[in-house]
């Protein structure tokens, strides 16, 4: 089965108006969080503290979080069909399956690392924390495993991907010819 221009087409077409939905319903629910993002000046003046308004934030940010959500439970179901198409598909060597289905593998895994930061940002919404800076500890170190995704990334990827790991703790010899 050849992949022809249309058919990337259509699969940039689908991630494109995804893309657009989450990013108007970014634009819609954030003036509902009374007002966004306030400095903390209590806490320290030499690192910047951030206090969410977590009042208004709990309803305005459910559809987002639900349609980040759903964006990578796509991406895992569709690695799992691929996994599923690769194993009944009688046409590939023994090695190319077998890479195949780990390069299929390693996708589902880099989309469940995102997945699981965003329900954990999700299930804040619903557990009432009494204190507020207790919270918004809570949310900041939340907030940092988002910006460690990138670098869990290459990581899995290579931890997870034989011929990357063999590269890089030297286990296979290349050899010159």
């Amino acid at each position: 089965m050849k992949i022809n221009f249309r058919r990337y087409l259509y699969i940039f077409s689908i991630a494109l108006f995804l893309t657009s939905i989450l990013i108007l319903d970014f634009i819609f629910s954030y003036p509902y969080s009374f007002g966004g993002i306030k400095n903390f000046d209590n806490f320290n003046k030499t690192l910047s503290y951030i206090q969410y308004a977590n009042v208004g934030t709990n309803m305005s940010f459910i559809p987002m979080a639900l349609s980040e959500i759903f964006l990578y439970l796509i991406i895992i179901v569709c690695g799992f069909k691929m996994v599923r198409f690769v194993s009944l598909n009688t046409n590939l060597d023994g090695n190319l399956k077998r890479l195949n289905k780990q390069l299929t593998k390693v996708l589902i895994i880099l989309a469940v690392v995102p997945f699981i930061v965003i329900a954990g940002d999700f299930s804040l919404m619903f557990f009432r924390i009494p204190n507020k800076d207790v919270l918004n500890i809570v949310q900041i170190l939340i907030n940092i495993l988002y910006h460690l995704v990138p670098v869990f990334n290459p990581i899995i990827c290579i931890l997870t991907n034989t011929p990357y790991r063999n590269a890089i703790f030297n286990r296979s010899q290349v050899h010159p010819q």
